[in-house]
């Protein structure tokens, strides 16, 4: 290698060292950068101050002129208010025996939105709520919100489900009704819906004093939607929604009822179950298609027994509409004979006839007109009290000509005939 060549490499060398410390002027900072990477640097530090200023000025915005809105979305993702149901009264009899109460039971819902694998959950859930599991997996499936996974399950099922871990579960507690009699007065009784709403019956006449109250019970979710109870106050009512349960086949009604708001019937249960078991054997006997009645108190008017034959069991699913019907109050039927003392009690109160007078009833046949009145007994002259005893439609007819067609229009009106019940 030549030595010339060698002593100029060194000097270059030498003066490049020297050059790295020369004023900026000549191409290089002090710290040996090149010019144009030192804009670059200072065009990325701009770049990024100015990011930090637009961060800035957006997290004061979002601050300043919209955190009522911000605020409003994150409450309604992360808060949620659980309507709790307090207990549905009780019905009694007269004699104080339970017709109907509510057994405590927990439901089980759903946010299908936040469940994954579908499928494999229905077949869990199917084995243990005893449903099919196509049935499961078009909820799972809906992607709604929230849906009724199954009403009224027992502890045990409850249990069950909880330990499934499936995301989106809540476990509300509800009432589920029971009529331990079953059939007995079951038309009277009547039914409430799965909201525990009053569908007919007692249960709707009443609904307004049987109806439970309920109370908002304010929770936080967290970020898979479960629901967090912030306090151990309310962790104890979720403890208790499931404990609740446990009191779900047989249990005391008397301690599971708001006492206070009992409705007692002026029903009694033993002459109700003779009087459905002489009508299901008059059913039998006669071949009839329904027979129905109602037994009173004759000095105060008191129900004691409103039945019909076939009845039903509100225990069980309903089958049609038309098993809620009570055909004692809700079907209209002439009153024929059943009329006939309320007339002679209009007579009697217009002061047109008396208790002991006596009325020639013409041997059971008395013609009006066209019209010819008959008796199935034919009698002569006879009592006032007769005529009713026997069932006399001659004797009635003449004692109501008597009050004239104004008197007795207005009478049988003022006793509620053509008028609504209220029931």
């Amino acid at each position: 290698m030549p030595r010339k060549w060698t002593h100029n490499r060194a000097y270059k060398q030498a003066q490049y060292q020297q050059s790295r410390y020369r004023p900026t002027s000549f191409g290089y900072d002090s710290l040996g950068l090149s010019f144009d990477r030192v804009i670059r640097i200072r065009l990325v530090l701009v770049c990024i101050a100015v990011f930090c200023l637009a961060l800035v000025a957006r997290l004061y915005a979002l601050q300043a002129y919209g955190s009522e809105r911000w605020k409003l979305l994150a409450l309604k993702q992360h808060q949620t208010t659980l309507e709790v149901m307090e207990p549905r009264a009780s019905v009694a009899d007269r004699n104080g025996q339970i017709l109907a109460y509510s057994v405590p039971r927990v439901s089980l819902g759903i946010h299908p939105n936040l469940v994954q694998q579908p499928e494999k959950w229905s077949e869990a859930l199917s084995l243990i709520l005893d449903r099919p599991p196509s049935q499961i997996e078009a909820i799972l499936k809906s992607q709604s919100r929230f849906a009724w996974l199954a009403r009224s399950i027992t502890k045990s099922q409850a249990e069950q489900v909880k330990q499934t871990k499936l995301p989106g579960l809540e476990f509300i507690q509800e009432y589920k009704r029971e009529y331990p009699l079953g059939t007995l007065a079951g038309n009277l009784i009547g039914r409430i819906g799965a909201d525990g709403q009053g569908l007919s019956g007692v249960e709707l006449a009443f609904n307004h004093l049987l109806k439970a109250d309920s109370y908002q019970l304010n929770l936080r979710r967290d970020a898979r939607g479960q629901l967090v109870a912030p306090s151990r106050k309310q962790q104890t009512i979720f403890d208790a929604t499931l404990a609740a349960a446990s009191v779900d086949e047989v249990g005391n009604p008397r301690t599971m009822i708001n006492q206070s708001e009992d409705l007692e019937l002026t029903i009694d249960s033993s002459i109700q179950a003779i009087v459905e078991a002489e009508f299901v054997q008059g059913l039998s006997d006669t071949k009839a298609k329904r027979i129905f009645g109602t037994i009173l108190d004759a000095d105060s008017g008191e129900i004691l027994a409103l039945a019909q034959t076939p009845s039903y069991d509100p225990n069980q699913p309903l089958q049609d509409l038309s098993e809620l019907r009570n055909a004692v109050i809700e079907d209209s039927f002439e009153p024929g004979s059943t009329l006939k003392p309320l007339v002679a009690a209009l007579a009697l109160d217009h002061a047109v006839a008396t208790p002991n007078e006596t009325i020639d009833c013409e041997q059971g046949r008395f013609r009006i007109g066209r019209h010819l009145i008959e008796d199935v007994h034919p009698l002569g002259i006879a009592s006032f009290g007769d005529i009713l005893v026997r069932s006399s439609n001659v004797g009635i007819t003449k004692i109501g000509q008597r009050l004239g067609k104004e008197q007795l229009y207005h009478g049988i009106k003022s006793l509620g005939f053509g008028s609504l019940s209220g029931v």
